[in-house]
């Protein structure tokens, strides 16, 4: 879940809080952590679902905070080898549907941040991006 007043995400049925406040220090002690280097980004290796749609989650600290989650959506059958730019966009337009279904009609500009369904051409990713004041 995405709560539009703070900007939290919970997973782990709600047992870990992703927000502007987890340092990587307090990231490491929840079940999401896996034992890799904490630099400024960190890929979370299992899926997680979050309202019905299973997602990888990207975090990047600064300043010893969490400062972006960038979600992108896990779809049966894809990858590496089968992928192509039509398929990211429809991921994209997924993205966009499930954001206007819990979080309502864009844009998404909030006291604690924003919201954001993106692709990357040149990345060759389409992303849900939360970006935290």
């Amino acid at each position: 879940m995405i709560d539009k007043i703070t900007g939290s995400i919970l997973l782990d049925n709600q047992k870990v809080v992703l927000n502007s406040r987890l340092s990587p220090e307090n990231f490491m002690n929840t079940s999401l952590y896996q034992g890799e280097i904490i630099d400024t980004k960190y890929l979370i290796k299992d899926t997680k679902d979050i309202n019905g749609k299973r997602f990888l989650i990207t975090l990047f600290f600064i300043s010893e905070r969490l400062k972006e989650v960038h979600l992108s959506e896990v779809m049966n059958g894809i990858s590496c080898s089968n992928w192509t730019e039509d398929i990211e966009s429809e991921k994209k337009k997924s993205h966009d549907k499930w954001l206007l279904k819990i979080l309502g009609n864009g844009p998404y500009v909030y006291s604690w941040g924003t919201v954001e369904s993106t692709f990357d051409k040149k990345g060759a990713v389409s992303s849900i991006i939360l970006r935290y004041r």
